[in-house]
């Protein structure tokens, strides 16, 4: 059970679990007297390929068997790590936002434009009718009272 939850997991969060799967993991592959011996080949393969990420090789060795670096080993190797690997940075502008945003900015200009002028107040009136929007919605989104709605 362990080996098909390690394997459906979609990450783990911590370095510690992952040493912690991955040991359990190896032990039990290379006992003879378990019956499970030589059997979590792939389930390993599987854990290393999909959480074995930069982000853990730094912290974590699977070339000596699988440990945590000591602090001088971790010393020793600061230079050779790029910052560009390990920092998470955020997306640029998402345009899609700012298209939404211009959307439902130039809608509510044209509803307050719609207050000026009786023919776009018609327009819009007939616009929400056939969305099949309620009297209470019209009234809302135009700021207006049910008589300027029947009048139009």
């Amino acid at each position: 059970m362990l080996a098909k939850d390690v394997e459906q997991k979609q990450r783990i969060n911590n370095t510690t679990f992952f040493s912690t799967f991955y040991e359990n993991l190896s032990v039990i592959n290379s006992d003879p007297k378990n019956p499970l011996f030589k059997k979590m080949d792939a389930a390993l393969a599987k854990l290393t390929d999909k959480h074995y990420t930069a982000d853990r090789k730094w912290r974590y060795s699977l070339e000596d068997g699988g440990r945590m670096r000591t602090w001088d080993e971790l010393v020793a190797t600061r230079e050779n790590s790029d910052l560009s690997k390990f920092v998470i940075k955020k997306d640029d502008i998402d345009q899609s936002v700012l298209e939404q945003a211009k959307a439902v900015e130039k809608k509510l200009k044209r509803l307050r434009m719609a207050k000026l002028s009786k023919d776009l107040f018609d327009e819009i009136i007939d616009e929400m009718l056939k969305e099949k929007k309620t009297l209470m919605e019209m009234m809302a989104e135009l700021d207006v009272d049910e008589q300027a709605i029947f009048d139009a």
